[in-house]
């Protein structure tokens, strides 16, 4: 049943905000009848009147018929003055951010605040912690006076606001990483597919034979989407990998270590390569091949996701996958500009592929 359809108001008392707010939009004419008339008449809510007359609801359903025939009967239309003060730009966008801010969320932003600056932007920062935080501060944000919203969500969460919700048709909302986001929120991500060919290509350019990965757990979209990557591996380096090889588990130091020493110490045949899913698995590993005395990157070779600041901080340092993260900001200011301008588009899902950053794990790759 069409939420719609059954979420019209049952007396003008006990609306009088919405329809304060809603009159921003539209305006009655040649009556003294509302917009709260239109959407008894209609059946359905105060939102929905004022996105079918607006033009930001493209459904040609019976939901629309309804309201346009009751507006044509009641004699109500759109104000084009007053839906015009409801565009103005205020200069100011909404961020919600992990907390604690990752890495990756400190890089985005440290991105983001600059590039929008040039643009004229400042930036309102709220951090979640959870899925439901993450909603309610985003709800917030969208209820106040700012020209867009992008989210980071936190571990496992999307932004996920509900596609009837009365203000989204005007400030259009964009989520940075995590893995994808409803169909109308614009989405910006890695491309992880070709961030997990483009390690097991640079293992196997480094002449690896046999390899290993230390994977995230698997409880996302993306970690899913890199272990269907490294399992057809084989089909297109020719690299060997055996069923042991491939563990899961939390981004620890000490998990990688464990794991490391495991697949190292006994006599049976053992890779020669390894991928990481963190920069952490990965210190842990390096630290297990030291204590065997297995030497980085002569008889293993690690590679990592992440390219935080622990991929310098090893012995040796670490080569690593890095999110192309100036590159997502720019296109997320590049969508928010276009909805300024006027310009509707679809919500785009876009993904871009990694940076390799190389460093002494994978000796070649230093030099072209």
């Amino acid at each position: 049943m069409d939420t719609e359809e059954n979420a019209y108001p049952a007396d003008h008392g006990t609306l009088e905000i919405d329809h304060m707010n809603a009159s921003k939009d539209l305006q009655q004419t040649t009556t003294n009848n509302s917009i709260v008339d239109v959407a008894v008449m209609a059946k359905v809510s105060i939102a929905t009147v004022s996105r079918v007359l607006s033009g930001n609801r493209n459904k040609h359903d019976d939901i629309d018929k309804r309201v346009r025939q009751a507006a044509d009967k009641l004699h109500y239309s759109v104000n084009p003055a007053a839906k015009a003060l409801r565009s103005k730009v205020s200069g100011f966008l909404g961020v919600v951010a992990p907390k604690p801010i990752d890495f990756s969320a400190s890089q985005l932003l440290s991105e983001l605040e600059p590039a929008a600056k040039k643009m004229g932007k400042d930036v309102i920062l709220t951090l979640a912690t959870d899925q439901k935080e993450l909603d309610d501060k985003a709800k917030s944000l969208i209820q106040r006076d700012i020209d867009g919203l992008i989210a980071i969500p936190p571990a496992g969460c999307q932004l996920s606001l509900p596609a009837d919700e009365p203000a989204m048709p005007d400030i259009p909302a964009i989520q940075l990483l995590g893995h994808n986001a409803p169909s109308h929120v614009s989405w910006i991500g890695l491309d992880i597919t070709a961030a997990m060919h483009e390690a097991v290509q640079q293992l196997a350019d480094v002449n690896a034979t046999s390899i290993a990965f230390l994977s995230r757990s698997l409880d996302s979209g993306a970690v899913s989407d890199a272990l269907v990557e490294f399992q057809a591996s084989d089909q297109i380096t020719g690299l060997i990998r055996e069923p042991g090889w491939t563990t899961f588990g939390p981004c620890t130091i000490n998990r990688g270590h464990d794991d490391t020493l495991r697949l190292f110490s006994g006599k049976e045949k053992r890779p020669n390569a390894i991928i990481c899913g963190d920069d952490q698995i990965a210190l842990g590993a390096l630290d297990a091949l030291k204590q065997l005395h297995i030497n980085v990157p002569d008889e293993v070779t690690v590679i990592s996701f992440g390219d935080s600041p622990l991929a310098t901080m090893t012995t040796p340092t670490l080569t690593s996958i890095r999110p192309p993260y100036r590159t997502m900001v720019d296109e997320a200011l590049r969508l928010l500009t276009m909805n300024e301008k006027g310009t509707h588009h679809l919500h785009p899902h876009t993904t871009f592929p990694p940076e390799v950053i190389s460093h002494e794990s994978t000796p070649k790759l230093m030099r072209p």
